[in-house]
């Protein structure tokens, strides 16, 4: 019963009830959370099953409503990444051009290239991943390596060419910057080398080495149409915020920020307890000025 005036109550235009009825108003409301409750969207079905499973230990494996299989995440890692990027919506933009060049800077197994592959399909798409066990699953994930569709470019970013350490810990928060975990060398390339021509959006998740690699960029940093940065706080260092917005600002850029939300971002609950050991994240939109 509910099921059936659940689809009766979407179908009803608003304007016939809504000033006139507020006991019909609060049915509809109810019939459709009832439909909803029944017959979930796809992809809202498959965040209640990631939900379910988000305290498993062990990387799992699940498949998107498109069919496509995605591997190696761990089970908070693919809620939460699923959360925001498919369902949130964190990198979704309005982007002009027929054939937008995207730069996905940490890439790590795949899930925001591949809602990149569908949000824009005619994309050119290139990914940044520098350890090779992430690689492996990575390209697993996404065929369109091989082929050749989406360029994979197998280095970190940095500020500069050379070679660093990389601190693998166990999970999608690999960094350079953080020196704890299991260090191995990577090759580093500076952002700016692949900036000769304009980017209409990029993302960048490189777990504290965000606000060098920008700030390297200098000037080519206004081929940068429009991107999305996490921000790491990390406990015990120094706090950077107020650098990488001099960047942004300094390059033209008009900026937002958002802490997703408080499930994933535990440092931004009320009531605030701040001090040298708080660790946060920081989603920070930012979109050239022209």
């Amino acid at each position: 019963m509910a099921a059936v005036l659940g689809q009766v109550a979407m179908k009803v235009p608003r304007a016939c009830y809504e000033n006139t009825c507020p006991r019909l108003t609060a049915m509809r409301q109810w019939a459709k959370q009832c439909f909803r409750k029944l017959f979930p969207r796809p992809e809202l079905a498959l965040l209640e099953q990631l939900r379910k499973r988000r305290l498993g230990t062990e990387p799992c494996s699940f498949k998107l409503p498109s069919g496509r299989l995605m591997r190696g995440l761990k089970p908070l890692e693919a809620y939460h990444e699923y959360k925001d990027i498919f369902i949130k919506g964190i990198y979704d933009a309005d982007l002009s051009s027929r054939r937008p060049r995207v730069i996905d800077a940490g890439a790590y197994m795949g899930l925001s290239a591949v809602y990149f592959l569908q949000r824009y399909p005619d994309c050119d798409l290139t990914l940044f991943e520098c350890d090779p066990e992430v690689i492996s699953t990575l390209t697993s994930n996404l065929p369109e390596v091989e082929s050749g569709q989406v360029r994979l470019e197998p280095f970190a970013l940095s500020s500069g060419r050379g070679r660093a350490n990389f601190f693998r810990r166990g999970g999608d928060a690999g960094s350079l910057m953080r020196q704890d975990g299991e260090p191995f060398e990577v090759e580093c390339r500076p952002l700016m080398d692949y900036l000769e021509e304009e980017v209409d959006f990029l993302k960048m998740n490189i777990e504290g080495a965000e606000i060098d690699v920008l700030a390297s960029c200098g000037a080519s940093l206004r081929r940068v149409k429009e991107m999305v940065v996490e921000f790491h706080s990390f406990a015990g260092q120094s706090q950077r915020l107020d650098e990488l917005l001099k960047t942004l600002r300094d390059f033209g850029f008009r900026y937002c920020i958002n802490h997703f939300d408080e499930e994933s971002n535990w440092a931004c609950r009320t009531p605030f307890r701040t001090d040298s050991e708080t660790s946060y994240v920081l989603l920070v939109h930012a979109k050239r000025q022209d």
